[in-house]
């Protein structure tokens, strides 16, 4: 099938599943056009995500979807990504983003991925999964200052903020304990009401 020829709702799911490796089917259809009337979500994504897989331009195995001939799951970037999209539908008023896919970028572990906002302040997300994880925390924010070649207090000069992505609200004491300076938020996400998690956000003392 020549690519032209695809709706637009492919169109967008294709773009997203390439820019985003690995997501829940439930996540692709915030990328999608806005819905039409008559439509169910799980039903518009069912079928697009089949035909997709069908096709051989992405593949899908049980609720989860990859780009063709890439298969590697993340539980962190899902869960970033979900994050993301509570952020971005929170901050443009609507459940739909795909007008804002042209912002998101791949990020360099342990950063899962990351957008830039209209005041071109750049969010960076990284899921922490676990108490051995946390270092890691410490890694990017010496790569912060590394690369940006700022010194403690000039922060803000980046313009550039963390969003750690936790599951488990017993890592909130190993977070503190790094006593981090970067500029960052805690999201807590909270799968108890089903497959999209609740967020609460809040900042360590």
């Amino acid at each position: 099938m020549v690519r032209s020829n695809l709706t637009p709702d492919v169109k967008a799911a294709l773009h997203a599943i390439n820019k985003l490796p690995c997501m829940h089917e439930a996540q692709l259809e915030y990328f999608l056009p806005p819905q039409k009337e008559g439509y169910k979500k799980d039903q518009r994504v069912f079928v697009i995500s089949n035909f997709l897989q069908r096709n051989k331009m992405a593949i899908k195995v049980d609720e989860y979807i990859y780009p063709y001939a890439i298969q590697k799951h993340s539980i962190s970037l899902i869960d970033s990504i979900w994050v993301m999209i509570d952020m971005l539908s929170t901050e443009y008023g609507q459940d739909y983003i795909s007008d804002n896919i042209h912002c998101i970028l791949s990020g360099d572990a342990p950063v899962d991925i990351c957008y830039m906002t209209e005041s071109a302040k750049t969010v960076k997300l990284m899921a922490i999964t676990n108490e051995a994880n946390v270092t890691m925390l410490a890694f990017e924010q010496n790569r912060f200052y590394v690369n940006t070649k700022y010194k403690v207090g000039e922060e803000d000069k980046a313009n550039t903020e963390y969003v750690i992505v936790i599951r488990d609200e017993n890592l909130l004491d190993a977070i503190g304990d790094l006593s981090l300076t970067i500029p960052h938020k805690i999201a807590l996400l909270d799968y108890s009401a089903g497959i999209k998690p609740n967020v609460r956000y809040f900042e360590l003392n």
